[in-house]
């Protein structure tokens, strides 16, 4: 795979822009800006919401170096890859937001590489999409509303802070319900609850016993959400990249080759895209040729059972946005 090179005062300055952009993005991603569901909510007591279409933050490397050699790093735990598959670095891609938009959603399950799709438990296919994910091999999660800073609305049936256990209990079911099959879930929104110890107990008391991993996307710099998850025996990992958090080709070209080089470095990475025309378009041509460079796509799930990484969290002298940033 060919090297790129970076002048050296860049690592410098990439980082304080980024660690400005995480700040930002984490404030945008659950504000967002808002577009009409063009499916009903269907649950009890449903009605008609808008979506936030997300925005999105990275949360490690934001530019792209182009010396590999002199691109200093923090240091990172040891990593066993998933095996059986190559040896190639691997790529965990999830597609948030499955079912908020029917054309682009089924587009995205169109994907040709092994991908995770992460479907909103309150919309209206949501079932559908679930049998249409199975169907396709691939594998299902449950992108599982919960509460924001801010007033950002997560929409109908979110987990919040303060809910009993028997009300997140039955959230949980619920959302199973509609997405029946998941292996996993991940948190759409949630920059307050997943800074909330209290809460992240309760959630993770109750899911211990329902067979799910849980995927930290990472919506707040200071997450607690992944090591939570593990503390109650909960296969746990946290996104490292968002693909899309400006809706541009050439911003979401460059993180696509984010995630080349911190697959290369660490020898995987997670990587968080929606279901975008820009987004898409540029997965559509970049999959086949990170394929063909030696690059492995698994599906979240795959890789946790198979490498059990423990969750790696910042140091209390890292800044989001750095190299090695927040988990």
């Amino acid at each position: 795979m060919p090297r790129r090179s970076i002048n050296s005062a860049m690592p410098i300055l990439a980082g304080s822009i980024a660690a400005m952009a995480f700040a930002m993005g984490a404030i945008a991603h659950d504000a967002g800006y808002r577009r009409g569901l063009s499916l009903a909510v269907e649950i009890a007591e449903a009605e008609r919401i808008e979506a936030p279409v997300f925005t999105g933050l990275p949360t490690r490397d934001v530019f792209e170096p182009t010396d590999r050699e002199t691109f200093t790093r923090l240091a990172e735990p040891a990593v066993t890859t998933a095996t059986g598959r190559g040896d190639g670095p691997v790529i965990i891609l999830v597609m948030d937001d499955i079912g908020a938009e029917e054309a682009r959603s089924m587009r995205a399950l169109d994907l040709p590489a092994d991908i995770s799709f992460a479907i909103l438990p309150n919309t209206e296919l949501a079932p559908e999409f679930a049998v249409a994910v199975r169907g396709r091999g691939r594998e299902a999660l449950i992108h599982m509303p919960m509460q924001p800073q801010g007033d950002g609305d997560p929409g109908p049936n979110a987990l919040m802070a303060g809910q009993s256990e028997d009300q997140v209990r039955s959230v949980l079911e619920w959302a199973i319900s509609r997405v029946p099959g998941a292996r996993g879930f991940n948190n759409h929104m949630g920059s307050a609850l997943t800074l909330d110890v209290a809460a992240m107990d309760v959630l993770f008391t109750q899911a211990e016993t329902l067979g799910l991993y849980f995927l930290d996307s990472v919506t707040a710099p200071q997450s607690i959400a992944a090591e939570m998850a593990e503390n109650h025996g909960i296969l746990a990992a946290s996104r490292d990249i968002f693909i899309d958090h400006v809706n541009e080709l050439d911003a979401i070209e460059a993180q696509l080759r984010a995630i080349e080089f911190e697959a290369e470095t660490r020898g995987h990475a997670i990587a968080i895209g929606h279901p975008r025309d820009l987004t898409l378009q540029a997965l559509e041509a970049w999959i086949p040729q990170a394929e063909a460079d030696g690059f492995r796509f698994v599906t979240l799930g795959d890789w946790l059972a198979e490498t059990r990484e423990p969750v790696r969290l910042a140091s209390s002298g890292e800044a989001p946005g750095f190299p090695g940033g927040s988990d």
